[in-house]
């Protein structure tokens, strides 16, 4: 959506204001650090308070936002506006009260003289946001007054050089402005610099440094972001500042905060910014002081994602970030449970905790990644303890799978430690590998292959498996191992499927995959394998003829049959096809653009032995060994579907990384790699992640499992409710 049509995204322009106004308020100093940190949020329904904020003063809280029940409508033109309003509660699970205007609708508006904040607000379509009441407690003239910052895109349509407003209120919950009168009610228009032209969603800082706070503001465009130190009084720029915090674009709804055990800043916001949604990545930045140097944590990788390192959720909750407060030394993201519509009466609120520790990582180390922020939890009650994750180091097999036979765990993977490089023409192909454990925690045995890279290809006669894998720069890859057991012919056969895109792309053939039958679990395969069940096969597939990206294999049996997950090139949607008797080819049964999935791989499919249904994993977006991509899923009541995955609502810019992927997203960066496939061992499902390097020589890369856990929601995109992903997010630890 252009920024010529303000929107208000989440939340707007908050600045906080008073001009010179000098008083003596009692003020209560804050805890320097929280007892113990919360483990759990609140969540607040059927109070019309929006894009705002929480604080406390004294003993008590005061919820401040945007009022929407007069029928106030976001971009027509004119609406009712309905006016900022605040509650109080002696808690922040409430009760809270009705509320309360902080200042009229129809009082006069100084900068727009003969009329009133009905017209800047409601005349044009464009609203006002974001009220952001901080008090002068600890910085500036440390004189207890109140002060209200908001934001007014129609001021810039009306000759302002950004969106912002302040007002000296005469006590928390207002009157504010200059109707309010004596002893400091005041309207002033901020003096602004680095700050000026702004006029997206901004935040103030919640904790001062060298007694000023800040302003954080989103510019116009691609929405970089500035940020300006704010003068004593806490309603004019200083013109100390800096643009182009961290790099970041289509972001905004900030927060900062000083986190108090590390003294790091800590800023949130909206990535990507948009109006109204319904679930939206939170990002998150770092500095070493307020002003910065800030910098976000970047990814690597062909075609990577470039926020998803930096998002510490990926749908907020079902929500959208506001800002940060921070009550009694703890920091709290305050999200508005956006409908998606242009009224926004019934939207819920969240709090959640914000936790912060150092990140020792770096983007392309092979290592388990974990957000400097914790994730949120989105639930009012602990998680249930379950099977802790896994991580494989050292161990030289990727983009494979795990899987249990009898009493023995098998690692299989592609082997790139003799100098593999994707993309180099020629270059030199390791083979597939096994290793070998009496658990997934290890020791993992020194990996050997399933068949020999240089054994004569059947299928491309006069050579071997190295020139279809090393040949083109293509490589081959996924390699998939599953036994006829419980399924088929039920004979215990070993069976493996890879991907070679050669075969496709260079040599002919209408699908990239290939199979091999093998004389055991860590082989030997294919036709040079020999008796009694060495062979090597192109399938023959229909709904996945055409396929060629890292497809998965269910791991689950229905009506005695197993299906092949395949994704389609180009836009990369994502077709599924039932195999035969024998698991070598597909039988024509099955389904293709499943739950209009796109720009997909890497799929993995089971079934939730409590439930019944169908759950299917899969990297969203697709990419080359990147390391932070998004984990997706979608579900469905048989292997056939019909297949569904969580949708959004709101009003965004589309674009590769837009939030109509939020819901749908376990994990945003996947504790920093890129998800595999899926096995079930024990009856526990598990998602293999590779932690990939970001480089085209993916030697050294490591491996995480993490356990896979569904639990069904009756709740739905636009409902105005917290949202936890059906599949528990990933823990990372």
């Amino acid at each position: 959506m252009p920024r010529a049509v303000r929107r208000p995204g989440v939340l707007l322009a908050v600045l906080f204001l008073i001009s010179a106004l000098f008083g003596t308020v009692q003020t209560t100093a804050r805890a320097d650090t929280p007892a113990a940190p919360p483990t759990t949020g609140v969540t607040v329904t059927g109070i019309d308070l929006h894009d705002g904020q929480i604080q406390k003063y004294g003993s008590t809280y005061y919820l401040y936002g945007t009022m929407y029940a007069c029928g106030y409508h976001w971009l027509q033109s004119p609406t009712p506006w309905c006016g900022f309003g605040v509650s109080t509660a002696p808690s922040m699970s409430g009760p809270w009260s009705t509320p309360v205007p902080l200042f009229s609708p129809n009082a006069a508006d100084p900068y727009n003289p003969g009329k009133t904040y009905q017209a800047v607000c409601g005349g044009y379509g464009s609203g006002c946001f974001s009220p952001r009441m901080v008090q002068r407690s600890g910085w500036g003239a440390n004189d207890g007054v109140f002060v209200l910052w908001f934001n007014a895109p129609s001021y810039m349509g009306l000759g302002a050089s950004h969106a912002y407003m302040t007002m000296g209120c005469n006590g928390p919950a207002g009157p504010c402005g200059a109707s309010a009168g004596a002893p400091y009610g005041s309207t002033h228009r901020p003096a602004l610099h680095q700050c000026d032209g702004a006029n997206g969603d901004p935040g103030l800082t919640a904790d001062s440094e060298n007694g000023a706070i800040a302003l954080i503001c989103p510019m116009p465009g691609t929405t970089s972001v500035g940020i300006e130190q704010l003068d004593k009084w806490g309603t004019n720029g200083t013109g100390t500042g800096t643009t182009k915090v961290a790099d970041l674009t289509h972001a905004e709804a900030m927060g900062a905060y000083r986190d108090r055990a590390t003294g790091t800043w800590v800023m949130t916001y909206t990535d990507k910014n948009c109006g109204y949604c319904a679930g939206t990545g939170a990002g998150y930045a770092t500095a070493p002081s307020m002003l910065g140097p800030w910098t976000a944590p970047t990814n690597r990788g062909a075609g990577a994602s470039l926020n998803a390192r930096r998002v510490f959720s990926a749908n907020s909750c079902g929500g959208q970030v506001d800002t940060v407060s921070v009550i009694d030394g703890q920091p709290w993201e305050k999200i508005d449970l956006w409908t998606g519509d242009m009224n926004e009466e019934k939207a819920g609120l969240r709090f959640e905790p914000l936790s912060f520790r150092p990140v020792g990582d770096t983007v392309g180390d092979g290592k388990l990644w974990q957000t400097g922020l914790a994730p949120f939890t989105c639930t009012d009650t602990p998680a249930a303890a379950g099977p802790s994750p896994v991580t494989v180091a050292g161990v030289d097999l990727h983009d494979g799978q795990i899987q249990k036979f009898g009493s023995t765990y098998y690692l299989y993977g592609t082997m790139d430690d003799c100098g593999f490089q994707w993309g180099k023409t020629p270059t030199t192909w390791c083979g597939f590998g096994v290793s070998t454990a009496p658990s997934m925690n290890g020791p993992w045995s020194s990996p050997t292959l399933l068949f020999s890279r240089d054994a004569a290809d059947p299928y491309n006669p006069g050579n071997t498996y190295q020139a279809v894998c090393a040949g083109y720069g293509s490589g081959c890859f996924s390699p998939r191992m599953i036994q006829r057991s419980g399924w088929g012919a039920n004979d215990g056969v070993f069976i493996l499927w890879f991907n070679a895109p050669a075969y496709k792309s260079n040599l002919g053939a209408s699908h990239a995959y290939m199979t091999m039958g093998c004389n055991g679990p860590t082989g030997p395969c294919g036709a040079s394998a020999g008796a009694p069940y060495g062979t090597t096969h192109r399938p023959t597939l229909h709904q996945c003829d055409g396929a060629n990206g890292d497809a998965g294999l269910t791991t689950t049996p229905e009506n005695g049959a197993i299906a092949l997950i395949c994704p389609m090139p180009g836009t990369t949607s994502i077709a599924l096809e039932q195999l035969t008797y024998w698991g070598a080819d597909g039988s024509g049964t099955g389904v293709t653009n499943l739950a209009k999935l796109s720009n997909v791989e890497s799929t993995g499919a089971y079934k939730d032995p409590a439930t019944g249904t169908w759950v299917m994993t899969y990297a969203d977006v697709n990419c080359g060994f990147c390391t932070g991509t998004g984990t997706g899923y979608a579900t469905a009541p048989s292997v056939l579907g019909p297949w569904t995955a969580p949708e959004n609502k709101g009003v965004w810019e589309q674009a590769a990384d837009s939030p109509a992927h939020g819901r749908r997203q376990i994990s945003a960066g996947s504790c920093g790699g890129k998800p595999d496939t899926v096995s079930v061992i024990d009856g526990q499902a598990w998602q293999k992640i590779n932690l990939w390097t970001g480089s085209a020589a993916p030697a050294g890369s490591g491996l995480h499992f993490e356990p896979l856990h569904y639990t069904p929601s009756t709740r739905k995109a636009g409902d105005g409710q917290v949202w936890v992903p059906e599949v528990a997010p990933f823990a990372c630890s």
